[in-house]
């Protein structure tokens, strides 16, 4: 029962699933819920293969169909990762102080240079999809990437250093178990990256290095320009790194297709 209360707020907190209100979900039950954050992964995967499969029935166009893989994310999840995505870009385009750039992260209000980089972040997304060649093995690799991401997100959030003790993410480790929350992220990774072999040894290798250029980058980027994690950090890393992933895997088709 346990376990359930604990996905079910993680489900709660990152998704857009109806959680029934007689739970009365508890700060306690935020123990584990970075942990079953990558279940929200696997929902926008179900949905993602359910939207590839009407395609293909339904004879949609090959724009259609990339339309539909960039809208998933955003119906299962919501924009709660596009927000810390866009806030992020507008405090970086500052170039201010990282003091200054964490106020700007608390500001509800968005400047110029946050509705350009997320233009430009889902015409990228969306020319991306639109060249992949998406069979159901494809779609087995977008689904790890779903799953993946999320896994690394959370490690990262429990192992880098934060920019304060106050805000989301400090409670998230409050409450969290660390080491049995990174027990189960490992466990998790380890499943995705066999998956991703059996899909497509060549796809999962580059897959696997974006991932790993994608966690290189937030940690810099929160260390220097932040001073540290936050949760506006954590939703960016997961959007940079979902696109990341994608082009490599972009980049592994058309290298296979060239050899």
């Amino acid at each position: 029962m346990k376990v359930l209360r604990y996905i079910a707020c993680s489900l709660a907190m990152f998704s857009r699933v109806p959680i029934p209100r007689s739970l009365n979900l508890s700060e306690d039950d935020m123990r584990y819920i970075l942990a079953a954050f990558p279940l929200v992964g696997v929902l926008i995967g179900v949905v993602a293969l359910i939207w590839w499969w009407l395609c293909g029935i339904c004879e949609f166009s090959a724009f259609l169909r990339a339309v539909g893989f960039v809208g998933v994310p955003f119906l299962v999840a919501g924009a709660i990762h596009m927000d810390g995505f866009v806030d992020v870009c507008d405090a970086i385009s500052s170039h201010a102080s990282p003091a200054k750039k964490r106020k700007i992260l608390a500001d509800p209000h968005v400047g110029a240079f946050a509705i350009i980089c997320t233009v430009l972040y889902l015409l990228i997304y969306c020319a991306i999809v639109f060249e992949l060649d998406i069979t159901l093995s494809t779609v087995g690799l977008i689904v790890c990437i779903y799953v993946l991401e999320r896994v690394l997100s959370g490690m990262c959030a429990l192992m880098f250093p934060k920019s304060s003790d106050k805000g989301m993410l400090a409670t998230f480790n409050r409450e969290s178990s660390e080491r049995s929350s990174m027990m189960v992220l490992a466990i998790v990774f380890i499943v995705c990256v066999v998956c991703m072999v059996l899909l497509d040894w060549v796809a999962a290798i580059f897959v696997i290095i974006a991932a790993a250029i994608a966690v290189v980058y937030l940690y810099i980027t929160a260390r220097k320009q932040f001073g540290g994690m936050s949760g506006d950090l954590s939703g960016f890393f997961l959007q940079i790194a979902e696109l990341a992933m994608l082009i490599a895997l972009l980049v592994a088709q058309k290298v296979v297709f060239f050899l």
